[in-house]
């Protein structure tokens, strides 16, 4: 049964008087794909802001042949086993920004157009941020691409006659371990913001979270919901100015941290069996914080140790209640330009390492299938492949439908649509 969106529709056309999320989606997935890859548009300005602004950033902070020797130290081992390195260290972490920061933005882009054409893509009304939790990323691309999306969307949305809107307001959180992401995210995002286009500034300069385990976003809204609840009450008493119909809880409760998420994003993540053996029950409390309708979408290599880690996800019980709605193998980056814009601000950015680290071009030790697939001959000679290089993935798309939905919830959400 298809859930019907929380976007209210006065006066629309009695088409579209009792149109769904779902439905909508589906409807209006052409237009919509191909208005936002139309070259000016949106959402191609947003991808090309990003990539661009990935690129400053390495370049500015590969400055001195001292930096640039730490990243070319790390840019094997961060092509090959990003989940043995803890990213800590200013090497490893602008070796994984090079390699994989633009690549994996696009990737969650182009999944979050997936759900959309399938109709299952979480959709906030106007006046309503769309709260966005990404998990085990490094340096927040989906938060990135999502903000990007859902703004670009919700512009696009509210400039046609079909009378559905969404919100283009993302809240977004973001959990990783590695101590050197909050500064790289600051200066991403500052340099995205300098570059003057609203439309691709993020609000985002910090890692939200540190460790997935004990992870659980109802106790920290709970929490931190009574302490300001509390401070209200001691410190501020706000029924002194406006009376007896304070409502404190409210108050409190809208600052603080969501207690579920509309989406999840679980990218590149979950890479070994070890990893499930310690996360399984935190996995199980994501699968728990979602929003009605709200989903949790998954990103991950296709080789057979993966697809036998994802089928351990699928059978934990949380994740068993929630509908699996996408399971599809992607080859990123179809489109011959954003492929293309891609791979030249990659070997941009190993043009300008070579040179600031004095390292010739074909000694930096790139894997042999690198300098093939993008035909690179030379630093100053080069020819972006429109081959096919970057690596198919598995989407898993998982959501909290009427199955997940408590009888108190439901009843909640009927009183709201009337």
């Amino acid at each position: 049964m298809e859930e019907r969106s929380e976007v209210e529709l006065p006066g629309a056309p009695s088409d579209y008087a009792r149109l769904t999320a779902a439905k909508w989606q589906r409807r209006s997935f052409d237009q919509w794909d191909e208005d936002s890859s139309a070259p000016g548009s949106m959402r191609r300005v947003q991808s090309e802001d990003f990539t661009s602004s990935v690129l400053t950033v390495f370049k500015d902070l590969v400055s001195g042949i001292g930096q640039a020797s730490e990243v070319v130290e790390a840019l094997e081992p961060t092509l090959s086993r990003c989940d043995a390195l803890d990213f800590n260290d200013v090497g490893s972490t602008l070796a994984y920004l090079l390699w994989h920061q633009a690549d994996r933005y696009h990737r969650v882009v182009e999944s979050l157009h997936t759900l959309f054409r399938l109709g299952v893509l979480p959709i906030a009304r106007p006046g309503r941020s769309l709260r966005v939790l990404e998990v085990g990323s490094g340096p927040a691309p989906a938060t990135y691409a999502a903000t990007h999306y859902y703004h670009a969307l919700g512009r696009w949305a509210g400039e046609r006659d079909d009378g559905f809107t969404s919100s283009i307001s993302v809240e977004a959180s973001t959990i990783d371990r590695g101590s050197a992401w909050g500064p790289l995210v600051h200066r991403l995002s500052e340099t995205m913001m300098a570059a003057g286009n609203r439309a691709s500034a993020v609000n985002l300069f910090a890692t939200t979270y540190d460790n997935l385990v004990g992870f659980d976003p109802m106790f920290l809204h709970t929490q931190e919901r009574e302490r300001v609840k509390n401070q209200l009450v001691e410190q501020e008493p706000l029924d002194l100015y406006f009376g007896d119909d304070v409502d404190y809880d409210a108050e409190a409760a809208a600052h603080a941290p969501p207690s579920a998420y509309d989406l999840i994003v679980v990218a590149n993540f979950l890479t070994n069996s070890s990893m499930m053996d310690q996360l399984e029950a935190d996995l199980e409390v994501l699968a728990r914080s979602l929003v009605p309708g709200g989903v949790l979408l998954t990103l991950s290599g296709t080789g057979p140790e993966y697809v036998g880690l994802w089928e351990r996800f699928k059978m934990l019980p949380s994740v068993r209640r929630l509908d699996h709605v996408a399971n599809e193998r992607v080859q990123p980056h179809s489109d011959v330009k954003t492929r293309r814009l891609i791979s030249e601000g990659l070997l941009d950015g190993i043009r300008h390492l070579s040179a600031v680290s004095q390292v010739s071009f074909a000694d930096l030790g790139l894997p042999p299938d690198v300098y093939r697939a993008l035909e690179v001959t030379n630093a100053e000679d080069f020819v972006v492949s429109d081959g096919v290089w970057y690596p198919s993935f598995a989407l898993h798309a998982f959501k909290r439908g009427n199955r997940a939905i408590s009888p108190k919830e439901q009843a909640r959400m009927a009183k709201r649509r009337r």
